[in-house]
């Protein structure tokens, strides 16, 4: 597989990155709306490029959840969406939802839901009479209740179904649309983590201890190296995964759990590294560097954490040991 960015795509992402510097933040998600970024004709490769720099910018949009949706529902217009899969005190599993749809009727609840008061429409996951479906839900027929997070500007609510009708049922490939979406966030937190290390980089170049730049210090070479590498891996296997997806290799589903469960540990641990460079500053109200580090955390979290794509790894190993004997 070939994982060198075409011309085009260096320039998406290019246009991208001048775009959010130029809109005001209450203008930035229309800006993107009417720029293409939730193009039918984009495949996963440019929607992750296009995360990536909304992570470096810390955007406050719905762009991960709506170009998921978009990506596996073939949504037809651009109307903003947020995509319910996780469940309040259970596993993240979501071919297996407690949210049920019967007779027409939606039943259940889904948790930690960025953006789901001010988005469009709701891509609920449910058990219906035939299978897992994919439910479309107007948000404002639905009861939202506020959760507490460490980023608050992802406006994060539990999404409470309590005989909702929806808007459409789509037979869709939930277990994708999960993939699609884990990689999508996985590459914001990319973009966020590269943002906190070029920070980084950029005091330990500037400030002085001992009449000399405390990036001089082998230590901190060190540590910088380890957060350059780090960063830079979890974007290769966030790229692996996306054109595995676009490309609908075998074990492309598997892939994005590859890049999900190795991307949150990376880029986790450079946002940690990069907060022992600044020092106590990066703790203050002030300083940007703990507002990467909530990012990070939130969309770590956001389609299963590393333990629970680990653990969906191991079955996987489990159940390929057993079929080889």
């Amino acid at each position: 597989m070939d994982l060198a960015l075409s011309d085009e795509q260096e320039w998406l992402a290019e246009t991208v990155e001048e775009l959010v510097e130029r809109e005001p933040p209450a203008r930035l998600w229309q800006a993107l709306v009417d720029f293409g970024a939730l193009a039918s004709e984009l495949g996963l490769v440019e929607r992750v490029l296009i995360a990536r720099q909304l992570g470096a910018a810390l955007a406050a949009v719905p762009y991960v959840d709506s170009a998921a949706a978009h990506y596996v529902l073939d949504l037809v217009d651009e109307t903003s969406t947020a995509i319910c899969l996780a469940e309040p005190g259970r596993r993240f599993a979501p071919t297996e939802p407690a949210t049920s749809l019967v007779a027409g009727r939606l039943d259940g609840e889904k948790a930690g839901v960025p953006f789901a008061a001010t988005v469009d429409l709701l891509a609920v996951s449910a058990l219906g009479p035939h299978g897992v479906v994919v439910a479309l839900v107007p948000a404002a027929s639905v009861e939202l209740v506020a959760e507490h997070t460490l980023d608050s500007s992802l406006e994060p609510r539990a999404v409470v179904l309590d005989g909702v009708e929806p808007a459409a049922v789509l037979d869709g490939d939930v277990e994708r649309l999960a993939a699609a979406a884990g990689v999508l966030a996985t590459a914001e937190a990319v973009g966020a983590a590269a943002r906190v290390f070029e920070l980084a980089r950029e005091y330990a170049s500037q400030r002085r201890q001992f009449g000399r730049t405390i990036g001089s210090f082998q230590a901190l070479r060190h540590l910088l190296a380890d957060l350059y590498v780090k960063t830079e891996s979890s974007w290769s296997s966030v790229l692996y995964a996306a054109a595995a997806l676009d490309q609908e290799q075998p074990g492309s589903v598997r892939d994005a759990s590859v890049a999900k469960a190795y991307g949150v540990r990376a880029t986790l641990d450079v946002a940690h590294g990069a907060l022992q460079v600044f020092g106590g500053i990066a703790f203050t109200a002030e300083h940007p560097a703990h507002r990467y580090l909530r990012r990070i955390v939130t969309r770590g979290a956001q389609f299963g954490c590393a333990g629970d794509h680990e653990r969906k790894l191991g079955r996987s190993l489990v159940r390929s040991g057993a079929r080889a004997s």
